[in-house]
C-alpha cells in the first residue's frame, strides 16, 4: 500500500501518511522528491510528522536504517504518532538517541503537533491533516507526483 508525502506546514513541516501493508521498497524509494523540498526550504530545520494510525504492518528497524533522507543537514525533529508497535516505539526512541537523531513517538496527531510547536512556535497548533498539500504517493516501487492534485 503507498505511503502519500506533503507539507503540512509549507517549508517546515513534511507529512508522512503510512497506508495498510508498507514494503521496504516503498520506505526506500528515491528520496530526491523530498530531500529537494527540504534544500528549497528558508528554514534552517524542517520536521517530520510520521502517522501510522491507519498502516497494518511496515518492515522492520533496518529498513528505516537504511533510508537517505533523516540525514540531511536540514532534517529537523522526526515525529510519530499511532505506531502500532510499543516495542518498536521504544526501540526508535533509542535508536534515535544513539545516532543523535531527533525523534518522538506519541499517541495522536493533537500530541504530535503540539510537541512541535513546543520546539518551534511558528508552527499553528490548529494545523489540520486535511491542509496537507500532497506532493508524491509511493506504491510499490512506483513514485506519483501529486504536487500538481495539490494546487
Amino acid at each position: 500500500m503507498p505511503i502519500k508525502i506533503g507539507w503540512l506546514v509549507p517549508d517546515r513541516v513534511i507529512y508522512f501518511k503510512m497506508i495498510g501493508h508498507v514494503r521496504a521498497v516503498e520506505l526506500l524509494s528515491d528520496p530526491t522528491p523530498t530531500i529537494s523540498r527540504m534544500e528549497a526550504s528558508p528554514q534552517p530545520f524542517i520536521h517530520c510528522i510520521f502517522d501510522y494510525s491507519i498502516v497494518e504492518d511496515i518492515p522492520g528497524l533496518n529498513v528505516f536504517a537504511q533510508s537517505e533522507f533523516p540525514r540531511h543537514p536540514k532534517f529537523g525533529w522526526s515525529v510519530d504518532f499511532a505506531h502500532p508497535s510499543v516495542v518498536t516505539r521504544f526501540i526508535l526512541s533509542t535508536t534515535g538517541t544513539l545516532f543523535n537523531l531527533k525523534t518522538r513517538s506519541l499517541d495522536t496527531y493533537a500530541e504530535a503537533i503540539s510537541f512541535l510547536n513546543q520546539i518551534e512556535p511558528a508552527i499553528p497548533l490548529d494545523v489540520s491533516i486535511d491542509d496537507v498539500q500532497w506532493y508524491l504517493e509511493i506504491t510499490d516501487d512506483e513514485q506519483h507526483d501529486l504536487s500538481e492534485a495539490s494546487s
